[in-house]
């Protein structure tokens, strides 16, 4: 038995966590067009903490951050806090699930296959004892068992294309899209994500190929890319898509020194699928062009300096990427300052004080 000093300690901790309701947080910050970056400055977290509490990966929190939560999404505590008969709700079906599983697993247990009917007939042998040389209990192939074998063998490929069903995966079950800056100075190093799509009913693997502008070199890449063609200036990744996978594939980039045609280098790549005896291959969309300017890749409109919409926009696009966090870094300290300038022989930008 407890003692009571111990159980006060822990009634106190009790009443200071909350079990919130994630999917209702996340529906009431898309509703109100907020961002997980506002969230987690407005509560005093990261930004993947808001993410882990939209997910339910911790359903219970600090009552002081519920409070705060609730008033950056402007709407009561009761709102976000998961309700009991809900928790209820969601146990008891919980629980029907594992009692059907279990139901199941017991009747596959008792089924026993069936017994064969009739006599067990004894393959027939083709021995002639005393006949052509041929000695008792000595049992010759015949060569039309080698002919049969033979025909099966070469006619199994053309069987199993013919009468093999194929996946139920469609060419609009799977699609790549290109997130690129607009624009950047030549020299630079830039984020470049792909973000997969996949509506198959299936996991499924891909090679997704990315051809960058000719001369530039690719810097980091998550997942590791498995191939780097230079001749090509293409990338390979091997990928296969999972249920708890975001489906991004991340890498930075320095563009070239040089300008591409008319100011812009192009970017392209395709994905190529394998549905049983046959492949699919598709183009990545999304944007394919970045053009060369004296603009920083993060300074969407091209004046001098990157505001608040700016840098929370950068960080929902690409704030919990690993690779992409000293990009980061130096557009927050941009924002800081308030502007920046570019360096004409290197094309990096440095934070500057803007003149007003």
């Amino acid at each position: 038995m407890c003692s009571r000093p111990f159980q006060d300690i822990m009634d106190q901790a009790s009443s200071n966590t909350v079990r919130i309701d994630g999917d209702r947080i996340k529906a009431i910050r898309l509703e109100k067009g907020l961002t997980q970056l506002y969230l987690a400055s407005f509560v005093g977290v990261t930004t993947d903490t808001i993410s882990r509490w939209e997910n339910r990966k911790i359903p219970s929190i600090k009552r002081e951050n519920a409070i705060k939560l609730a008033e950056a999404l402007e709407v009561s505590l009761d709102e976000i806090i998961q309700k009991p008969e809900e928790e209820e709700r969601a146990e008891e079906k919980a629980e029907e699930v594992r009692e059907t599983a279990q139901k199941r697993a017991e009747e596959r247990k008792e089924e026993r296959p069936p017994e064969p009917k009739g006599p067990i007939r004894q393959p027939e042998s083709d021995t002639e004892p005393e006949k052509e040389g041929v000695k008792p209990g000595k049992t010759r192939i015949s060569p039309w068992l080698f002919i049969m074998i033979g025909v099966i063998l070469a006619g199994s490929g053309l069987f199993l294309k013919l009468f093999m069903p194929e996946p139920s995966i469609e060419p609009d079950d799977i699609e790549l899209t290109r997130l690129l800056p607009g624009h950047a100075p030549a020299g630079t190093v830039i984020p470049v994500i792909l973000e997969i799509d996949s509506f198959a009913p299936e996991d499924i693997s891909m090679i997704i190929t990315e051809t960058i502008p000719r001369g530039g070199v690719p810097v980091a890449s998550l997942p590791p890319f498995k191939k780097f063609q230079q001749k090509a200036h293409s990338l390979k990744w091997i990928y296969r898509t999972t249920d708890d996978d975001d489906g991004v594939i991340a890498y930075l980039v320095r563009i070239p020194k040089r300008d591409g045609r008319d100011g812009r280098l192009r970017f392209s790549g395709r994905v190529r699928v394998k549905l049983g005896l046959n492949s699919l291959e598709k183009e990545i969309g999304g944007r394919r062009y970045i053009e060369i300017s004296a603009c920083h890749w993060a300074d969407d409109n091209c004046d001098e300096m990157i505001d608040d919409e700016e840098i929370l926009a950068v960080y929902d696009r690409y704030g919990e990427i690993k690779i992409f966090d000293q990009l980061l870094k130096e557009a927050e300290d941009i924002w800081t300052e308030g502007g920046y300038e570019i360096d004409e022989r290197t094309g990096k930008a440095r934070p500057a004080v803007r003149p007003r």
